[in-house]
Formats: structure tokens, sequence, C-alpha cells
């Protein structure tokens, strides 16, 4: 399948413009009479593109619009994103299947595809060749079947050059709703340009169409190619180069830190949106701080991969490092829950009952966490402090011995030993400690020391 790219030879010849077009009405009930009258000859030609899943639910859809006396039809490509098949809606209401794909160009979302119907009911649009100039009138139709039928009279006021924007024409627009593939007419029922996304009203009415004149002039059509035959090919391209951006995005990590890998990563996410890319990404934002956006990553991974126990769990760590402990506990149990024989999970797990003052519980995980992995010190450690917040000073002695015993300069294990000896009245023993952490870190012994003799 060709690609529909312009080359930079052909980027250069056709200099860019910017155009800016003040729409005068909003779902206006009665058009000026020659408008509406273009109106009424451009709709019929206008279709209602309806993309489906493998289980023929509804994905997206998008407006088009008929190019040819064979059928074919414009429409942005975006809609046909993952999907297997595709009907096309036209304004009698009826249903035809679109065969397939003929010619593509991603640098501007506009695919043409094919359409089974017969050639008699077809009505077509011409393509206009001229670029609209000051104080034209202008419309802009979308289909009568959609979700949110449109249609609104405009003037161009204005026709600039922005080199930066290609062929995109950034257009003021005053109207409320927009369905993506809308069509921009001229007062000849010539189509000029073509919306992209549906209109973020937000965004001060600003809405973004393709000059489609040059473009559609070579949108030539190449051989058919089957929509699930197209779809599959393209998922496989989407995931070499989304694998490519993730390895980039790794080798970055590795040797220059997150803050330069973290573009390769939403790269990588947006092209081959899978659970593991979500989960690098969720990585990336949570090493570099973000923790917020490290669990929406995590969320998404979640979506795609419910049963993936890294996920759930860097979700509760992101929740942890949030404050939103009982969020956290959530995530974590269900990393448990997936993993039962994750060591880090319980751990973690251990620390969030710990802040939530389940020290009980806590001791409990850590425990899970030890029989998962005997020289888990870390483990030790946290279990003896946890004991010391149960008033069991015993028992924390032998946590801190064993983390000690794993470790042998274990700061925080000396210090937890150190502090359970003073608990049971030993200042002996807790002096000893003293004597070991004078070696390990001195700031830390300076503290020990003021606790045994304040």
């Amino acid at each position: 399948m060709d690609s529909m790219k312009p080359t930079k030879v052909n980027r250069q010849i056709t200099k860019t413009l910017s155009l800016f077009i003040l729409f005068t009405a909003i779902l206006r009930p009665a058009l000026a009479r020659d408008l509406s009258e273009i109106v009424k000859k451009v709709q019929p030609c206008i279709v209602l593109v309806i993309a489906y899943d493998s289980e023929g639910k509804v994905t997206s859809q998008g407006c088009g619009f008929f190019i040819s006396a064979t059928g074919d039809v414009v429409m942005n490509l975006h809609v046909l994103e993952g999907t297997l098949s595709a009907k096309v809606k036209t304004e009698d209401g009826k249903f035809y299947l679109l065969k397939g794909i003929l010619a593509i160009d991603e640098e501007e979302d506009l695919v043409r595809v094919a359409v089974e119907i017969p050639y008699k009911l077809i009505r077509f649009l011409s393509v206009s060749t001229c670029i609209p100039v000051e104080g034209e009138r202008i419309a802009l139709v979308g289909s009568t079947l959609g979700p949110r039928p449109t249609f609104s009279e405009g003037i161009v006021s204005s026709v600039g050059k922005f080199s930066q924007f290609g062929n995109d024409k950034n257009i003021s627009v005053s109207i409320q709703n927009d369905t993506s593939g809308s069509v921009v007419v001229n007062n000849k029922g010539e189509v000029i340009g073509m919306s992209r996304y549906s209109l973020d009203v937000t965004k001060q009415g600003n809405l973004n169409f393709n000059v489609l004149s040059e473009k559609i002039t070579n949108f030539k059509s190449n051989e058919c190619q089957p929509l699930p035959d197209w779809t599959a090919s393209r998922s496989k391209e989407r995931q070499e180069s989304g694998m490519r951006f993730l390895t980039m995005g790794l080798n970055h990590a590795v040797n220059f830190g997150y803050k330069g890998a973290l573009p390769y990563f939403k790269e990588a996410a947006r092209i081959n949106p899978s659970d593991f890319e979500y989960l690098m990404l969720g990585d990336a934002y949570s090493n570099l701080g973000i923790y917020s956006k490290a669990v929406e990553a995590y969320k998404q991974s979640i979506r795609i991969a419910p049963d993936h126990p890294d996920s759930h769990l860097h979700l509760g760590i992101a929740y942890k490092n949030l404050d939103r402990n009982h969020e956290a506990l959530d995530a974590i149990k269900q990393a448990v829950r997936i993993d039962p024989d994750n060591a880090n999970a319980h751990f973690e797990l251990g620390i969030i009952y710990f802040k939530l003052r389940g020290y009980a519980e806590a001791v409990e995980v850590y425990k899970q966490a030890i029989r998962i992995k005997p020289d888990y010190a870390d483990a030790y450690c946290n279990m003896g402090v946890a004991y010391i917040q149960l008033t069991r000073y015993a028992e924390a002695m032998e946590a801190f011995k064993n983390a000690i015993l794993i470790k042998s300069d274990f700061v925080e294990a000396h210090v937890g030993l150190g502090l359970s000896y003073l608990a049971l009245g030993d200042k002996g023993s807790a002096f000893e400690q003293y004597k070991i952490l004078k070696e390990l870190d001195r700031d830390k012994a300076n503290e020990f020391f003021n606790l045994i003799y304040k």
C-alpha cells in the first residue's frame, strides 16, 4: 500500500497557507437561500462511516464523501485504525460494505476507501482546484446520519502564510459540534477541506482541516487491500515501529537517565499501546517523580492486561508516593493475588500496612516475603521495626539480628537492634551497637548515642 506522503520538493512547491474563516452561524435553522441549496446538493454525497471490532461492536465513526462515480470515499484515516470491518451509511439510511483501502496519506490523516455500492446510486463531489479568497462564503457540512449533524455558514476573512503547518488550515470557527470528516465546501458545492477531529469548544472554537485540492487531485486509487488485511499489516508495522522506540527508551534509561528516555516511551506507547509499553512509560514517570502521570500510565497498562502483576504493583507504589495509601493497599493486594510468590509485592504491602498503622498485618506479610526470599534483609529489618511498634522487643531483636547476618553493614538494622536493647533496659548491648555504627555512619551513631544517654 502506497503512503501518499509529499516529497520535500512537493512541500517546497506547494507553499503552505493558513486560512482563517469566521463562521457566522451556529446550526442556523434557516441558511441563506443559495447556501441552503448548496447544502442540499452536498449532503447526499456525504456518508457516515461506522467501524467495528471483531465482536461487531462500534469502535469509531466519522464522515466521508464520495469522490468518484465508482464509489470511492475519502475520510479521516484515524477512524479506521485497528478496525476489522466497516460500513458506510448513506443519506437514505442504507448500509454498504467498506471493501478495503485504496490509498492513505498519514501526514494529512486521509484515506481513500472502496465501497461496495451500485454505481447508479452514487452521487459524488468535485474537489476545488482553487484556494478560497477573502470574502468567499463557505459551509461546513456533516452527515445528517451522525450523532450530531452539522451545517454552518462561514466567510473567509483572511488568507496568510504559515509554513510550519504544512497544508493544514487553521479555521476560526463559531460552532458547537462537529463530526470527524465533516466537509468544507465553497459556494459552488466543491470540496475545499475536511475536518480531522471532533471540535473541542474549550479551545476557543478552533478547528483544523485539510485543504484538499492538491492532495485529492493526486490521491490516486491503488489495488484495493481488504480492510482486515490492511489492519493486520498496519498493526505489524506499528508494533515494529513501537519496538524501535521502546528499545531506544530502554537504552536511554540505562545510559542517560529517564528524562531523555521519556519521549521514546511516550512514542512507543502511542504507536503500539500495549501493556508493557504503558508499564515502561509509568516507570519513566515514577523515576522522574511525576507520580500522577505514572498512575495514568499504569492504569492504561492494567486496562489492556488486567492480570499483569507488575502493573498493579507499580501502580500501588506510585499511589504510595502520592500518600494515597488506601488505593496503594488495594493495588498491591491485587498484585499479590495475581502473583503470590512475588516477594517484592509482599514487601511493599508491608510498607503500606505500616503506614496505615496495621503493624501486625505488616509483620505477617514481611514473613511471607522472607518465606519466598530467605535472604531478604530489608524485609527482616522492616519486620523488626513493626515488632517495635507492637512492643514485641525480643522478636524485634531477632529480626534485626537476621538482617545483620545477611548484610553486616546494614545501618538501619544496627540502629533497630540498639533501640530494642534500650527498650529492654540493656544499655551495655545498645552501646555495642553504637560502636559498630561509628564505623558505618558517624551521623547515625551520634544520634543513637544521644538516645542512649539522654
